[in-house]
């Protein structure tokens, strides 16, 4: 049976293989989503996931387009998202800041336990908080790596783990650089692990003091197929 790895980066596949064959016809973010949307719910399904997909769903600011528990997309229109200091992108990335913030304080969860992307298709902007600011954003171009990449944040936030370390850089197109930025940048005081897994041993003492800041424990992937702490 594939392990849950074998399984994000065989989805991760499937969806690069659509957007390679339709995105070209694809010019608006409603399209974009008709797409993607039900991708991404098999992909939930099959790996046991069940998280509470919502659509279009409602904040203080706005309407989120997908809501996978703690884990939040942004469609935007294919080729809108360009480099990180362009003003559209600013938006979109401000636009996902803003529901992640609210996501939290609607449901009572600690914002460091959630996570977003804006997606045009080609470009993913990757978005969350860490040792009490935002992180900063890594807009990177849609590839097999950047789609896995997604697919495990989605993974590890649907089924109530924290985003930790490993779980957020493992397929990072550009892991070494974006593991010393989440370590570098965390509330604790940890040593990046040696191996490019999804496991992160509970080995970090914290130095903030907050209680978000306790160590992560093992992502495993349970008989069901859920992962679960």
């Amino acid at each position: 049976m594939p392990t849950p790895r074998e399984r994000i980066r065989e989805w991760s596949r499937k969806i690069q293989r659509a957007l390679d064959t339709k995105l070209p016809q694809t010019e608006s973010e409603a399209v974009l989503r008709r797409l993607v949307a039900p991708l991404l719910e098999q992909f939930c399904h099959e790996l046991g996931l069940n998280p509470s997909v919502r659509s279009e769903y409602t904040l203080a600011t706005g309407r989120a387009d997908a809501v996978f528990n703690r884990f939040v997309i942004e469609y935007e229109r294919p080729g809108s998202l360009k480099a990180v200091s362009d003003r559209a992108t600013q938006l979109s990335i401000g636009q996902v800041k803003r529901y992640i913030e609210e996501l939290a304080q609607k449901e009572r969860h600690q914002v460091e336990r959630l996570a977003g992307v804006a997606f045009d298709g080609h470009q993913l902007a990757f978005v969350r908080w860490v040792n009490r600011q935002w992180a900063e954003v890594e807009l990177v171009p849609v590839t097999l790596d950047s789609v896995e990449r997604m697919l495990t944040w989605l993974t590890g936030l649907a089924s109530g783990t924290a985003l930790t370390p490993e779980i957020s850089v493992a397929t990072s197109p550009s892991s070494r650089g974006a593991r010393n930025r989440f370590y570098n940048g965390s509330s604790k005081r940890c040593k990046p692990p040696s191996n490019n897994t999804m496991h992160w041993s509970a080995s970090c003492s914290s130095s903030g003091g907050s209680s978000s800041t306790k160590p992560s424990t093992t992502l495993r992937p349970s008989a069901a197929g859920r992962w679960s702490p």
